[in-house]
């Protein structure tokens, strides 16, 4: 870990943040971005209400409605058919105590068969829609950063058959270079107390943060917690931390709460907003080594409405525009790999298609980007790329380097500073960093 104080230098990137909004659709004073200004969207949860098939739909559609790089979502605990176990625990206590039996009918027409609503999450990738599950993902961003993010839709059991609930303890396993962490739970301590001031945040949620100190951690899940804070660590971390030992509250500052927004909005009535922003980049409030961004960003309010206010967060990542040795040092090289994919799409026209851009004019457009994932791999985003329709490639070749989530039957280009891993080019030195598609 770095030395506290030391700022994080690195490329500005636009966070929208938004969770449990349900399956409902934002006020029309709300408007979610729709020009090109966001990098990263992120959902911490509760897609829905009650998990049914039309809600996922609902929010799917919101998300599509984003004009954003990356669009990264996890399941809460009312997503409960993205669970498997526990939807067909629910469906086999309600047949128990139904005296007519369930219309089957009904059942499919609300959560479709078993897999459903995880395919309809996994079907709007190609809107640039990314469904996490539990763990670490590394993705590269059009603006030349990159950002490892680590997501869980745990939360601990408060009752009920909810999904992704645990009893007791849960690992959290979080790497100490991690840049976001996206959970649907509060840390145990941070924005996490109910209306009737109970705090129902995890302790193991909040050690484990404590100890990865990440740039933003973002979640929902407790509504009343609306708010973000600035929390500065001590510099020795407790062997179990908590909030009342390893935060140094002195160096810390609460950003917003419901209660100070409130506040700020008697003050000016005049003003209508659409979201709630923060900087923690260059020239603002630098977010230094050391700090974490907690931000609960849970829309649903006591109106039973998407009330309370989106946010929009920057900071700075770390950059991958400067190649190593080991890496692409050019544009020349990018040009190359682009002549290379012509002359593959010039030998194999069933399998390769290239949709809505002239590969002839790419070498000197901004797509191209002059970026590395990180010391060898090019990725475009889906939002500004070439795609490659590669679905008539026999499954050998459906090679590419993991770059955080992928399309499997549209994948998004890769250029890999060895080979071009779509065409399945890959020498063993390689072959062990790049995994088969399916």
């Amino acid at each position: 870990m770095a030395s506290q104080g030391e700022p994080r230098v690195g490329i500005k990137t636009k966070f929208l943040i938004i969770s449990d909004t349900h399956g409902l659709e934002f006020p029309p004073y709300i408007k979610l971005p729709s020009e090109n200004t966001i990098d990263i969207a992120i959902h911490c949860g509760d897609l829905t209400q009650h998990s049914k098939l039309e809600e996922f739909r609902a929010t799917i559609k919101l998300l599509e409605k984003i004009n954003a790089s990356i669009k990264l979502v996890i399941a809460g605990n009312h997503d409960f058919s993205l669970d498997p176990e526990i939807l067909q625990q629910k469906l086999a206590e309600a047949k128990a105590i139904s005296s007519d039996g369930i219309d089957a009918t009904l059942i499919m027409k609300e959560y479709g068969e078993d897999g459903a609503a995880l395919r309809l999450l996994q079907d709007a990738r190609d809107n640039n829609i990314l469904f996490l599950g539990e763990g670490t993902h590394n993705i590269a961003l059009p603006n030349g950063g990159t950002v490892k993010v680590y997501a869980s839709p745990y939360t601990p059991n408060s009752g009920g058959d909810w999904g992704f609930q645990y009893h007791e303890k849960h690992l959290f396993a979080i790497e100490d270079d991690t840049d976001v962490v996206i959970t649907h739970g509060p840390p145990h301590g941070i924005m996490d107390m109910t209306r009737d001031k109970k705090r129902i945040g995890c302790s193991d949620l909040f050690a484990a943060v404590a100890k990865a100190q990440p740039k933003i951690h973002c979640f929902g899940h407790v509504h009343s917690g609306w708010g973000a804070k600035l929390v500065t660590w001590r510099e020795n971390i407790s062997e179990t931390p908590s909030h009342f030992t390893d935060i140094d509250n002195g160096r810390s500052r609460v950003i917003s709460t419901l209660l100070k927004k409130k506040a700020e909005d008697l003050e000016n009535k005049e003003i209508l907003r659409s979201s709630y922003e923060t900087s923690q980049c260059s020239g603002d409030n630098v977010l230094s080594r050391g700090q974490t961004l907690f931000v609960n960003a849970a829309n649903k309010g006591d109106e039973e409405a998407l009330t309370q206010l989106p946010w929009i967060v920057d900071v700075e990542l770390d950059g991958s525009g400067i190649a190593s040795d080991r890496s692409c040092k050019s544009s020349q090289v990018l040009a190359d790999r682009v002549g290379n994919l012509k002359r593959i799409r010039d030998e194999k026209p069933d399998c390769v298609e290239h949709q809505g851009t002239n590969l002839d004019a790419l070498a000197g457009r901004r797509i191209l980007r002059r970026r590395m994932v990180n010391e060898r791999c090019v990725r475009y985003s889906a939002s500004s790329t070439i795609r490659l329709a590669i679905e008539a490639f026999d499954e050998k070749d459906l090679l590419w380097r993991e770059a955080g989530s992928v399309v499997p039957s549209v994948v998004h280009v890769v250029l890999d500073a060895k080979c071009l891993a779509v065409a399945g080019r890959v020498d063993e030195a390689a072959r062990n960093e790049i995994r088969f598609g399916h």
